[in-house]
C-alpha cells in the first residue's frame, strides 16, 4: 500500500470513524478501488465487534478507527508478535477476561498462530515497547489526517451543463467544444461529453441541468484528500455529485436544484465559496 492510499485511509477514518452504515456510499466513493473499500469495511466491522464485546464486559473501549489503522500501518499490516506473517486478528495484550480493554495501548495485529497461542513475557515486552513508540507518533499522524481534509477555495461557474452520451466510435461534434468548460471521456463502451447545456442540440441524448463547482488553484498529484474534503460532507447531506479531475484541479457537477444546498453544506464544512 503506497503513501497516497495510506493517507486516503487515514482521511476516511478521521471523518467517518465507525459510522459504517451512514457513510458506506462515501467510503466506497473515496476508497477508489473495491480492494480498499473492502479493506476499510472489514476493519470497521472488526473494530465494532471488539468494541461491542468489550463494552459488554464493562471494560474500557476507546480504540478509534484512525488509531487502529495507524497501528496496522505501523506494523506494516503484519503480526506484531512474530513480525513475519500477515495479520489476521486483533489481539489484546492483556486479554479481555483478564481486565484488558480495547484501547490503543492494548490492541495489536496478530496472525492466528500468535493470536491463539500464549505469548511469552519477552515477546509482550517487545510489543509494548513498539506501542510506546507508536503512541509518540500517533498525534502527528492524526494531525496529518486532519490536514488532509483541506480547506478549499471554490467558485460556481455561471453556466449550466449537460452530460451527453455517444457511441464510442462517434466523432466529437463541433458544438461540444464550445464554451469555457468541456470534458471528454472515451472508453470501449461510450463517448461521454460534459459541455455547456445551451450548445447541445435538442435531439441529443443527455442528462441536463448540471451546475459546476470549480476548485480554485492547482494541486500536486501527491496531495490526497482534496476530493474527500468535498465528497464527504456532500454525501453526508445526501447530495449526489459527478466529480471530474483535470491535470491542475478538480470540478464537481451538482444538479441545479441541489446547488444552493450543496454550497451551503460546503461552507459549513469550512470551505470558502467565491460567488
Amino acid at each position: 500500500m503506497g503513501p497516497k492510499h495510506q493517507r486516503a485511509l487515514f482521511c476516511i477514518a478521521e471523518r467517518v470513524m465507525t459510522s459504517k452504515r451512514k457513510h458506506v456510499q462515501t467510503i466506497r466513493q473515496l476508497a477508489g478501488t473495491e480492494e480498499y473499500y473492502l479493506l476499510i469495511i472489514r476493519e470497521i466491522d472488526r473494530l465494532e465487534g471488539q468494541l461491542c464485546k468489550t463494552r459488554s464486559l464493562q471494560a474500557q473501549a476507546t480504540l478509534t478507527l484512525l488509531e487502529w489503522l495507524t497501528t496496522l500501518h505501523y506494523f506494516n499490516w503484519h503480526c506484531a508478535y512474530c513480525q513475519e506473517r500477515p495479520f489476521q486478528v486483533m489481539s489484546h495484550i492483556i486479554s479481555l477476561p483478564q481486565g484488558g480493554g480495547t484501547t490503543v495501548e492494548n490492541c495489536v495485529p496478530a496472525c492466528y498462530r500468535c493470536g491463539r497461542s500464549g505469548r511469552n513475557k519477552k515477546t509482550n515486552t517487545l510489543v509494548i515497547g513498539n506501542l510506546m513508540q507508536l503512541k509518540t507518533k500517533m498525534q502527528a499522524i492524526k494531525e496529518q489526517a486532519q490536514l488532509t481534509m483541506k480547506q478549499l477555495n471554490l467558485s460556481l461557474l455561471p453556466d449550466k451543463y449537460a452530460v451527453c452520451q455517444f457511441h464510442p466510435d462517434k466523432h466529437i461534434p463541433y458544438w461540444a467544444l464550445l464554451g469555457d468548460f468541456v470534458s471528454l471521456t472515451r472508453t470501449p463502451e461510450e463517448l461521454s461529453i460534459v459541455c455547456q447545456e445551451d450548445n447541445v442540440p435538442g435531439d441529443i441524448e443527455a442528462e441536463r441541468g448540471w451546475r459546476c463547482v470549480q476548485v480554485r488553484g492547482a494541486f500536486d498529484f501527491s496531495i490526497a484528500g482534496v476530493n474527500a474534503s468535498l465528497a464527504i460532507p456532500l454525501a453526508e447531506a445526501y447530495i449526489s455529485v459527478l466529480a471530474i479531475a483535470t491535470y491542475a484541479t478538480d470540478y464537481l457537477l451538482v444538479k441545479e436544484e441541489n446547488v444552493e444546498r450543496a454550497l451551503q453544506v460546503l461552507e459549513q464544512a469550512g470551505h470558502i465559496i467565491e460567488r
